[in-house]
């Protein structure tokens, strides 16, 4: 197959974001992008877009790939066309994303990038093999059906309010950048990047935001937001409690209340992702609340230099 790969262009946004979801569904998971979306992420300066078109000049494809400059680390994905799926396709978007690492990086060390995909993809995974890239862990998309009523209690001395963007959002910056801290892939944001991220993210509007105070100390936070990929369902983005709070079922509180929240919305779905394995226990409170594993991706990595 003859093939171009390019930087790309603003053009050509429909077609992408098309192509996006059509090959987000023959992977078999149920994410979704819109143009919005993609044009937040092209704001971000250590943000790479690149595509692929055919002997035609039709897009067949795309990486991209988000650059950490402190860590070293290219966070990728690519598209690919459903007809177009084969091995030769997909060596040549993660050579390219390969080479445009170590381009962005300059003499860097250590550098590496990363790519994570539905754990079916088989073909995929034999890829990475093939290109020298190791598994490192894997993640998991959970759900619930919110068709019962749901019991939250509210630990002693903790009180769960709405979000209020003017008042709350630079110490809900900082109470995430704590909790996180210590978390698989974490990078400090300035507040003003996770402004630009989270809180102006196309189609949010911090409704469905809950935080757990203890006095005027803001303790825990549920970020969540309405689906728009599939009817009556939101998701948890972002769930945590600071380290000194734990144990006390603060995150359990604020998970039952986002979706009691949501059933007041009518939504008759809920799902969220988590680290497989993140070691503060999120995994086993997800599976009390009632949540089931319904997808799970690995991730790859390859180191580019020592």
């Amino acid at each position: 197959m003859n093939y171009n790969l390019r930087s790309f262009h603003l053009d050509e946004l429909a077609a992408l974001v098309d192509l996006m979801n059509r090959s987000y569904a023959d992977f078999g998971t149920d994410s979704s992008v819109r143009p919005d979306h993609v044009k937040l992420w092209l704001d971000d300066p250590n943000y790479e877009l690149h595509v692929m078109t055919n002997a035609d000049g039709a897009l067949i494809g795309s990486v991209s790939f988000s650059y950490e400059v402190e860590a070293g680390t290219a966070w990728g994905e690519f598209v690919i066309e459903p007809d177009c799926r084969r091995a030769a396709v997909i060596a040549a978007l993660l050579a390219h994303a390969e080479a445009r690492t170590l381009a962005r990086a300059g003499e860097q060390s250590p550098l590496d990038v990363r790519f994570s995909v539905n754990r079916t993809a088989e073909d995929v995974i034999g890829v990475f093999q093939t290109r020298g890239y190791d598994y490192i862990r894997s993640s998991y998309r959970m759900q619930i059906a919110l068709d019962a009523p749901i019991e939250a209690p509210i630990p002693d001395g903790i009180a769960i309010r709405p979000f209020d963007r003017e008042q709350d959002a630079r110490a809900a910056h900082a109470t995430y950048e704590l909790v996180f801290r210590e978390h698989y892939g974490f990078s400090e944001e300035p507040f003003e990047d996770w402004e630009r991220r989270v809180l102006h993210f196309p189609g949010d509007d911090q409704s469905l935001w809950l935080i757990a105070w203890e006095g005027d100390q803001m303790v825990g936070f549920s970020f969540s937001r309405a689906l728009v990929s599939r009817p009556n369902a939101a998701w948890v983005g972002n769930l945590g409690v600071l380290k000194t709070h734990r144990k006390r079922g603060i995150g359990e509180a604020l998970l039952k209340c986002s979706f009691q929240l949501f059933q007041k919305r009518g939504c008759t779905w809920a799902g969220l992702g988590v680290d497989a394995s993140n070691a503060t226990g999120a995994l086993q409170l997800y599976e009390r609340a009632g949540m089931s594993v319904y997808l799970e991706f690995v991730n790859y990595r390859k180191g580019l230099r020592p």
